[in-house]
């Protein structure tokens, strides 16, 4: 799942603040439950590899890909 939101975030090119795009949007696209995907962004956050702005999310590390 980690590398699934990873993979989206880079290819709608939310690689920046200025990209950043709404986690709705990258949950709807994976077809995830709402409550897992939240775990999952969390730990994401957590760890830096994703960050947020504004209530969005972006790709911060890409050389985790």
């Amino acid at each position: 799942m980690k590398q699934a939101i990873l993979h989206e975030l880079k290819k709608r090119g939310a690689v920046s603040p200025m990209e950043a795009v709404s986690p709705e949007v990258i949950q709807v696209s994976l077809a995830v439950e709402p409550a897992q995907f939240a775990a999952v962004l969390s730990e994401l956050t957590d760890f830096e590899q994703v960050g947020m702005v504004a209530g969005e999310i972006y790709l911060r590390d890409t050389s985790c890909l």
